[in-house]
């Protein structure tokens, strides 16, 4: 994610976020998200089925200019930054964080305080009520 914030072309397996954010206009995909036990099989596969293979495969995006930038690789930066950045990036975690976890557990963990431990606290006052009073126990007969 850090690469798009700087200006370069994600080239990734398709795990995290890259399987949720590839698009062919916007990077490049090593293998289709398969999954593999045996780690050999899984480079072999992913080399052969990389979707990129060399720079003489995307000659648009390398052909400069008179000036001599290469405009179509400019072009699939910006347009890779103008798709990811407004979506990946650290204020969207921390809000989607807080929303989908930390204010949910905060809300359980009161619910947990309030609720569920209202026994243990009942609990602790009878024991407490014992130990004070354990003094004044007497065995009459």
């Amino acid at each position: 994610m850090k690469a798009v914030v700087s200006g370069g072309i994600h080239l990734s397996v398709l795990d995290g976020w890259w399987a949720e954010a590839y698009t062919p206009d916007a990077g490049w995909a090593i293998g289709s998200g398969e999954e593999y036990d045996d780690s050999e099989a899984q480079t072999r596969s992913r080399a052969r089925r990389s979707t990129i293979c060399s720079a003489g495969d995307h000659p648009a995006l390398l052909s400069a200019t008179l000036e001599g930038l290469p405009r179509g690789w400019m072009e699939r930066i910006k347009g890779s930054m103008r798709a990811h950045c407004p979506v990946y990036n650290t204020n969207r975690m921390v809000e989607e964080y807080m929303r989908c976890y930390y204010l949910p557990a905060h809300v359980r963990s009161r619910f947990v305080a309030n609720q569920v431990s209202a026994g243990a606290r009942v609990l602790a006052a009878w024991r407490r009520r014992m130990t004070e009073s354990w003094a004044s126990v007497a065995i009459e007969g």
